[in-house]
């Protein structure tokens, strides 16, 4: 992949992520508490599911901050790399990594063979339930 298309990738997902940011922390997710959100004066008032549906939502925002922190991070990480001149190669075998992957996933530091995700099927057994045979299988890491 051309670095300067890379960058300017990078560039432009940086600043999507820094408004997805500033977009959640409108939100004062770390200054309001479940109840201050749902606006009620006391928790009683509140029906449980009403409660349940709040804290689903704010758990949500939560993780969702987290993701794009670490996406933030997964940039400047990749501006290193294309600084560093080892953006397109992978971090654990050093082959390229193919355009096609990183078209999808700028950020991405691993070839798909190599890459710590890298998942292999095993079979662990059969089992039989009312006469229903199930196959169980799992993902393993290859490493």
């Amino acid at each position: 992949m051309n670095l300067n298309v890379a960058r300017r990738r990078l560039e432009d997902e940086w600043q999507w992520l820094l408004c997805a940011r500033d977009a959640i922390d409108c939100e004062q997710l770390s200054a309001q508490s479940a109840d201050d959100r749902v606006g009620e004066l006391s928790p009683i008032d509140q029906h449980q599911a009403d409660v349940g549906s709040e804290t689903f939502e704010r758990e949500k925002d939560f993780s969702i901050r987290d993701q794009v922190a670490h996406d933030l991070v997964a940039v400047q990480e990749a501006f290193v790399r294309i600084d560093q001149g080892t953006y397109g190669r992978c971090e654990t075998c050093r082959a390229p990594i193919p355009d096609e992957r990183l078209d999808a996933v700028p950020t991405r530091s691993y070839s798909v063979p190599t890459g710590p995700t890298a998942l292999e099927p095993v079979t662990l057994g059969t089992a039989v339930d009312a006469g229903r045979t199930t196959t169980i299988r799992i993902l393993l890491s290859r490493r």
